[in-house]
């Protein structure tokens, strides 16, 4: 038995399949939801789908922080609301975790790797995810260590490794967690196994989530304000004709949430919608 956490608010429209995938796994597994005061059926779902739920007021990087401190075996998962696992995804991951321990010791944790797609209906969700795992084959084959973003979107961890992690942040806290691993002297992987992650988030919504995204960017100095900006005209020559604009206004709002930092760094709750 394995325990798996999912930190959630307001998810009624995805908590179905993402505990509905879960259990494709031929593993037991003991799925708890950490939620923040839903005031939608968030809860009711999940419990009546088998899982257990813990409700306390906090943001996510407190959700998390709660989550490290309290699994209770070696080994734990933590899953995002909107994502769906493949199928076998925690066989998978706990054999590229056992084949990895041959040669390291201090495996603190391995992570799934997201297909993105657009938001598609319930018709189409089985065409995009069979899409989604093609593309991870033909791109996604090598095992990386310790490189870029932390992947806690759907991520195995060993309990030892995360028993000190502690923020109070909203947002960015993968890359904290990922920061907090290897300042504790433990590495973690990317594996070459895949999850749909299925984002429901409005135009407008997607522009306000890039505003908090550079608000905590600013407080964690993850990146410089130069950087932004260069990868602003970057993407704008380099995106495809039906996606420029989108995605110069995706780094335009980044930019402006770095700028406002302190607007947009109090009371956010994570969700979708």
């Amino acid at each position: 038995m394995i325990e798996v956490f999912i930190p959630t608010w307001d998810n009624e429209r995805t908590i179905k399949e993402c505990i509905q995938s879960l259990k494709q796994t031929s593993m037991d597994v003991d799925i708890t939801i950490v939620d923040n005061l839903s005031t939608d059926a968030t809860v009711k779902i999940a419990t009546s789908l088998g899982a257990k739920a813990v409700s306390l007021k906090a943001n996510l990087g407190e959700a998390r922080t709660w989550i490290c401190h309290h699994a209770k075996g070696e080994w734990f998962v933590m899953v995002d609301s909107d994502a769906m696992a493949s199928n076998r995804w925690l066989e998978q991951m706990i054999e590229h975790r056992d084949k990895l321990s041959l040669q390291d010791k201090r495996i603190g944790a391995v992570y799934c790797s997201p297909i993105e797609r657009p938001v598609v209906n319930d018709a189409k969700l089985k065409k995009a995810i069979v899409i989604g795992s093609l593309q991870a084959e033909m791109f996604h084959r090598q095992v990386r260590k310790n490189e870029g973003r932390f992947g806690i979107s759907l991520c195995l961890v060993r309990t030892e490794a995360a028993k000190g992690f502690s923020t109070n942040i909203g947002a960015l806290e993968d890359i904290l967690f990922g920061w907090f691993l290897r300042d504790s002297g433990w590495n973690y992987y990317s594996l070459p196994v895949w999850y749909y992650h299925k984002p429901l988030l409005s135009k407008e919504n997607t522009l306000r989530r890039a505003r908090i995204m550079g608000a905590y960017m600013h407080k964690i100095k993850y990146t410089s304000l130069a950087a932004l900006t260069f990868n602003m005209f970057r993407v704008f020559v380099t995106s495809n004709y039906g996606s420029k604009i989108r995605n110069f206004n995706v780094y335009l709002n980044l930019i402006v949430g770095w700028l406002t930092h302190e607007r947009y760094t109090h009371d956010y709750k994570w969700g979708q919608g």
